[in-house]
């Protein structure tokens, strides 16, 4: 039965927007003000800057999205992220699972070595 409530809360999730509006803001949002916070284009200590444009662009691409206003799916970038970030985190973590070997494996045995000597 606790199945059936974590579907139905999920189905929930889905109906309210999560993965249509809340979501792809979040991530929209996240990226252009970490960018704008590194290359500090608007300015040194200008995070309150910074925030507003982040927030402006985030709502530039989601909303015309909520009220259908882009031509096609082809051309939306909500649709086209919800496509692509599957696949594109299945190849993140390949690669990055590549690069550094897992903690517990043959090859890495520095984890179980103690920090001081043992005795």
């Amino acid at each position: 039965m606790a199945n059936g409530a974590l579907q139905d809360f999920i189905r929930w999730l889905d109906d309210v927007g999560v993965r249509d509006v809340m979501l792809p803001f979040l991530l929209i949002f996240t990226i252009f003000f970490a960018i704008l916070q590194k290359t500090k284009v608007l300015g040194e200590g200008k995070k309150n800057m910074n925030l507003a444009v982040a927030l402006v662009i985030a709502l530039i691409v989601v909303i015309p999205h909520v009220t259908n206003d882009y031509p096609s799916e082809d051309v939306d970038p909500v649709a086209i992220m919800n496509k692509a970030l599957p696949n594109v985190s299945i190849v993140l973590i390949a690669a990055w699972s590549k690069r550094w070997p897992a903690p517990f494996s043959a090859a890495n045995t520095s984890c179980l070595e103690l920090p001081y000597p043992a005795g």
